[in-house]
């Protein structure tokens, strides 16, 4: 590679070394030639240039090894030799983010001519954007195409998940997602609110659900969840004889809180694997004698044994999962 100038050359490893989040620096540096290496001791980062001839100003990069050792430099400022304070650094990203991706509050505007646009492109789809006067609340979306999939080829089997939207106004999502024939992720429905989840929000998003997948009769249907706060109360109340699922892993980790160790740990997982009530049975009892207190954890009437455990769901859904993971990497 040639360069017009030493000059060009510096700026260009500056450059570099910027993106890389690497210090450099240049010895020797005479009129002739130029080494860029790394301040870390011990680098074996190299770029050696010179002069194409002493009387062309042109320089030309004749060995280079680009590897470095260590850590990465986090601080950076003496390179751009300039420095700002926090607040202005935020306030300029924030602006440049705007002219990048345009105004996350106008664009709150423009729903009306998205759901219009998901009716016309998406035959059958139900969208609805919930509102207070003019301030936005809600906005559901179950595509059509993915509703009647969900109800003539997938097990009557749904898991309701919420997770944070890092945008600059928040807000969540919450999703309703199922399992396809080849038990890979089929997402059903998904909801973005302004609030906080609580019992008013996933009540309006499921009444809404159990609208687009017909659900008359709850005896069918089974719902999973990590029981997300207003949740639980809002299926029952909703589906009142629908089967609620716990995640076991979510479940685990409030556990293992006060009950740690590997012994507790293959107790539970065995109950939870169970084939049978039998099986159960003795998978209690050896918890029981391992730790009582541990055993004891279990009788609180919010984690009821049908909740978590396979031997004991309905045959109805044709699914043993005990996992919320699909659902997890869906949001």
């Amino acid at each position: 590679m040639k360069l017009k100038n030493f000059k060009q050359f510096k700026e260009a490893c500056r450059e570099l070394g910027i993106r890389k989040r690497r210090q450099l620096r240049f010895k020797p540096n005479d009129q002739q030639r130029v080494v860029c290496i790394c301040k870390v001791d011990g680098c074996p980062f190299r770029i050696y240039a010179s002069k194409v001839n002493k009387r062309d100003p042109t320089v030309q990069i004749k060995s280079l090894y680009l590897k470095h050792k260590g850590a990465k430099v986090f601080v950076l400022r003496k390179d751009f030799d300039y420095t700002i304070e926090n607040l202005k650094a935020w306030r300029a990203k924030s602006q440049a983010l705007k002219w990048i991706y345009g105004d996350e509050g106008l664009q709150y505007g423009k729903l009306l001519s998205y759901r219009a646009e998901l009716l016309r492109s998406n035959p059958g789809s139900n969208v609805v954007i919930w509102r207070d006067g003019r301030k936005f609340l809600e906005f559901y979306v179950c595509l059509g195409a993915l509703k009647e999939a969900f109800k003539s080829g997938c097990r009557p089997l749904i898991s309701l998940d919420g997770c944070w939207l890092k945008v600059t106004d928040g807000g969540n999502l919450l999703s309703a997602v199922a399992i396809d024939p080849n038990d890979c992720i089929f997402p059903i429905a998904y909801a973005v609110i302004a609030k906080t989840e609580s019992k008013e929000t996933w009540s309006w998003f499921i009444d809404n659900l159990g609208y687009d997948l017909d659900i008359r009769n709850s005896h069918h249907i089974a719902f999973m969840s990590d029981r997300q706060k207003g949740l639980i109360g809002a299926v029952k109340d909703l589906f009142p004889e629908a089967e609620h699922r716990n995640c076991v892993r979510h479940m685990y980790q409030n556990f293992k809180q006060k009950h740690k160790g590997k012994a507790l740990k293959d107790l539970v997982w065995n109950a939870a694997r169970a084939s049978n009530k039998v099986i159960f049975q003795k998978c209690m009892e050896a918890l029981d004698q391992e730790d009582k207190a541990a055993r004891e954890w279990f009788n609180n009437p919010e984690r009821p044994f049908q909740s978590w455990t396979r031997a004991l769901f309905r045959t109805n859904t044709k699914c043993d999962m005990l996992l919320n993971n699909l659902w997890e990497s869906f949001n």
